[in-house]
């Protein structure tokens, strides 16, 4: 199990990684894998503490680096993923209701014509 979870690892997927980690839970495998991490002898030190902490947190470390190395004057990943969902949220509503008043308009204008015309 532990060189499948470092290919997951490996290909810094975190869809990939939230699903091997779901798969893990769900299979009551999840000690068994920290156990083999644990118990491998052919890694360095910093490589099985840095795999360990991914099983437990679930984040890729380059994503952590990410928002850490983020100061001051620097937007952060989740800032930047919040703006772009209140972003997607206004257009949407703004294309709803733009539609819903052209849509109103042909209704009056198709009425308005159908009318019949009195002379």
């Amino acid at each position: 199990m532990a060189p499948i979870f470092q290919q997951v690892i490996a290909t810094q997927d975190r869809y990939g990684l939230q699903a091997y980690l779901t798969c893990t839970r769900k299979g009551s495998l999840r000690g068994k894998l920290e156990e083999e991490l644990r118990a491998c002898t052919g890694r360095k030190r910093e490589e099985k503490t840095r795999l360990l902490k991914i099983l437990q947190t679930g984040v890729l470390l380059a994503e952590e680096t990410v928002l850490a190395d983020s100061g001051p004057g620097e937007i952060s990943v989740p800032v930047m993923i919040r703006l772009l969902e209140i972003s997607n949220h206004t257009l949407f509503w703004y294309y709803l209701a733009s539609n819903l008043a052209y849509l109103t308009m042909l209704i009056v204008a198709l009425k308005t014509s159908a009318a019949p015309s009195v002379v």
